[in-house]
């Protein structure tokens, strides 16, 4: 049985290397966003512009409206360019901000190759079957294969598409490895491949250098030290204390009467 485990680093670099792939190669809303608007509001420019300018007249009905609207189907278009290459730029602020506060984790990601038997046919066949979780909370809930919708392959790493809200990250760096090897889970993954849509992907998805140093360490709770007494002073304390109670209720006199009544 085929079986790797891969604890991936959720730091600066692998959150900002998915997010810039996410929101560029695998949202189509993103897409449409960035180039639908943006050829939708320069074809109104431009028709605006051609009715406008065209055979202007100051004192024609209607002139000060399409001035208006083309006015602010330029400042839409500049605002829509400004969005598309400060994109990046607005990731790094979001992912600085979030570091500052917190430790980086890693994420645990098992696959296996296993053979299972068809109850219906009685026939054998591979599945692979995957955990994931955080290092700190281990899981040992087991998934099937099905669960998986897309398989994504970059230059430094595998993303494996459960839902919308779930995608799993797995590091091909060496040192990432707790079990098994690159050549292995390159063989799962073509075994996965098999059945999914697989998309490989090996151009450069940043233009601004990952420069960022994690520098966050989690606060250390530190218990309050209880003072340790020895049984002699122990002894000497607790006449002091007892000596205390029985002044206060007045019965420290010359003839030591008992406190206890």
């Amino acid at each position: 049985m085929k079986k790797i485990v891969v604890g991936t680093p959720i730091d600066f670099k692998t959150m900002k290397l998915f997010h810039l792939y996410k929101m560029n190669k695998m949202s189509l809303r993103m897409t449409i966003i960035k180039y639908g608007f943006t050829l939708a509001m320069l074809g109104i420019l431009i028709f605006f512009g051609i009715k406008t300018f065209t055979n202007w007249d100051p004192e024609a009905p209607g002139n000060t409206s399409n001035v208006i609207l083309f006015a602010v189907c330029c400042v839409f278009l500049i605002f829509m360019v400004y969005r598309f290459f400060n994109f990046e730029k607005s990731i790094d602020m979001q992912l600085t901000r979030i570091f500052q506060t917190r430790e980086v984790s890693t994420q645990i990601v098992e696959l296996y190759e296993e053979k299972l038997l068809n109850t219906t046919t009685n026939e054998e066949f591979t599945d692979i079957s995957f955990k994931f979780y955080d290092k700190k909370n281990p899981n040992n809930e087991k998934y099937s294969s099905a669960y998986i919708q897309e398989i994504h392959e970059v230059n430094e790493y595998y993303y494996l598409i459960i839902s919308k809200q779930v995608q799993l990250i797995i590091s091909k760096n060496e040192e990432s490895f707790i079990e098994g090897d690159l050549s292995t889970l390159n063989s799962l993954i073509d075994t996965l491949a098999l059945t999914k849509k697989y998309v490989k992907y090996f151009k450069k998805v940043n233009r601004i250098p990952i420069t960022y140093v994690h520098t966050y360490v989690a606060p250390v709770v530190i218990e309050s030290a209880q003072p340790i007494i020895v049984d002699d002073e122990k002894k000497a304390v607790e006449e002091d204390v007892n000596s205390d109670s029985c002044c206060n209720k007045g019965c420290c006199d010359k003839e030591k009467k008992d406190c206890s009544e």
